[in-house]
C-alpha cells in the first residue's frame, strides 16, 4: 500500500524541532509574496505585502483561524469578482482584512512565529524600514 509521505522530525544535524520545520517549511513557501515589498512605495502598499505573508502563512502552517478567511475570499461570489480585477491581490487581502477573523488571524500567525523563535514582527519592521528609506 502506499504511504504517505512524513514531514521530518529533525534536520540532518538534530537541531530543529518539528515545529520549527513546519514554520520554517512554511516561511519558505511564502518567499515569493515576501519579495513584493521590494516593489512597494508606501507604507500601505508595504501593509498589503504584510497581510498577504499572514494569509500565507496562515494557510501553510493549516492555522484553523485561517479557514473564515478562506471560505470568504474563495467561495464568496463578490469577492470572487474583486479578486479576478486589476487589483485582485490587494483586493483580497482587504477583504480578509475586513473579516471578524483577522484579528485572531494575525495573533495566531505572530503566536506561532514566537512559538519557534521567530521574530515575525521584528523581522517585517526591519523591511519595512529599508524600504522606506530606499
Amino acid at each position: 500500500t502506499p504511504t504517505t509521505p512524513t514531514t521530518p522530525t529533525t534536520t540532518i544535524n538534530n537541531s530543529l524541532t518539528q515545529s520549527e520545520i513546519k514554520f520554517t517549511n512554511a516561511f519558505n513557501t511564502q518567499k515569493p509574496t515576501l519579495a513584493l515589498f521590494a516593489t512597494c512605495s508606501t507604507k500601505n502598499e508595504l501593509y498589503i505585502i504584510r497581510d498577504a505573508l499572514y494569509l500565507g502563512l496562515a494557510s501553510a502552517l493549516d492555522l484553523p483561524e485561517y479557514e473564515p478567511i478562506r471560505a470568504t475570499v474563495v467561495t464568496d461570489a463578490s469577492v470572487a469578482a474583486r479578486v479576478r480585477s486589476a487589483d485582485g491581490f490587494r483586493n483580497m487581502v482587504e477583504v480578509a482584512r475586513q473579516s471578524f477573523a483577522w484579528e485572531p488571524l494575525a495573533t495566531a500567525v505572530i503566536a506561532s512565529a514566537n512559538s519557534v523563535g521567530c521574530d515575525l514582527e521584528e523581522i517585517w519592521m526591519t523591511l519595512e524600514r529599508g524600504r522606506l528609506e530606499w
